[in-house]
């Protein structure tokens, strides 16, 4: 549920203004896995063009984030951008720490990557996508299951939003 939605209600404050960073052991990216394979798997041609949009995000930059009311994009050198509206989990082969597109406060766990290039993308068959910087270091972004947009990726090549 989007926080745009929740502002009539008395838990906005206590849920969307207030930021929840969860670092765990880099272990806990095993519940992150189960969670996510629950959901419904993309189809070949979904999963086929989605990896060949964000192939064009390798070699770019990471050069920035916007925090907006219930959303953050992600900018890239190459002109390409990511809404994310879902779970996003960095991670250093030791650590994890995880946030969410509609928490603006949990945006600062990917300053890091600020000014670096991606090495390589990957997504699996439910739209988790991989952000590869070097060797174990990166973050990945989590669909879920809410009826609503969890991410959309804006390349050169097009839209493609994944619910």
């Amino acid at each position: 549920m989007r926080c745009a939605h929740l502002f009539i209600r008395r838990e906005w404050w206590a849920r969307c203004a207030l930021p929840t960073l969860r670092t765990t052991a880099h272990t806990d990216s095993k519940s992150v896995i189960r969670k996510v394979s629950l959901m419904t798997s993309l189809s070949q041609t979904d999963l086929e063009n989605l990896q060949a949009d964000s192939n064009s995000l390798a070699t770019s930059a990471f050069v920035g984030v916007l925090v907006g009311f219930g959303s953050m994009i992600l900018h890239f050198s190459n002109g390409s951008s990511m809404l994310v509206q879902c779970a996003f989990e960095v991670f250093d082969g030791k650590l994890s720490r995880s946030g969410h597109g509609e928490s603006a406060g949990t945006s600062v766990i990917l300053f890091e990557f600020f000014n670096q290039h991606v090495v390589s993308v990957t997504v699996d068959v439910v739209g988790q996508m991989i952000f590869n910087f070097d060797a174990e270091r990166g973050f990945r972004i989590i669909p879920n299951d809410s009826g609503l947009e969890s991410y959309v990726l804006r390349t050169p090549k097009g839209v493609f939003p994944v619910y």
